[in-house]
């Protein structure tokens, strides 16, 4: 059965903060989902703590690349293998509250017009702890500022549409795709 949700997370060197990433889509009360973790060439224990959580959950799964691809092919390369309804990708740095999947899916859901949603987003220091708020999506900064943020959910049909995210963007893969 296809999962709903596919979630990409592209990894180098994330021993330190991968389980709380990983951790914080397992604790979704939205449970339809799938997670594939692109391994790019981590020489930590990246490979090990994925492999960990692969082996416990069948909705985990690793691509490991061969050659280091950076951000932006590691996500085409983990978007080529999804099988999600609804798209998304996050970084091994941030987390999700638990109830943002539930949320963005009921929104996409209900507004068959809408091709993506955002929500808000707060920054968090190394424990964890609250630092402070994102500014709310704003139509006008959003071409100007990238305000989608970290936590967005988009149609399957935007990456049919848009293609692929382009590899020469690097660190600017989600300024240009947005």
């Amino acid at each position: 059965m296809m999962p709903r949700i596919s979630v990409i997370v592209p990894v180098y060197q994330a021993e330190k903060l991968l389980p709380a990433c990983v951790d914080s889509v397992k604790q979704q009360t939205f449970q339809d989902w799938e997670l594939i973790i692109v391994n790019d060439c981590s020489a930590d224990e990246t490979p090990h703590i994925a492999a960990e959580y692969a082996k416990r959950d069948e909705r985990v799964r690793i691509i490991h690349n061969v050659v280091n691809q950076r951000l932006p092919e590691s996500l085409n390369i983990g978007f080529r293998t999804a099988l999600g309804k609804y798209l998304t990708w996050t970084s091994d740095d941030n987390r999700y509250l638990p109830t943002a999947l539930a949320r963005m899916v009921e929104e996409l859901d209900n507004n068959n017009d809408c091709p993506m949603v955002c929500a808000d987003m707060y920054y968090i220091d190394a424990k964890g702890n609250i630092t402070g708020k994102a500014p709310g999506y704003d139509e006008y900064y959003m071409l100007s500022e990238d305000l989608i943020g970290a936590c967005f959910l988009y149609r399957r049909e935007v990456l049919d549409i848009i293609g692929e995210y382009d590899p020469s963007r690097v660190y600017v893969e989600d300024y240009d795709y947005w």
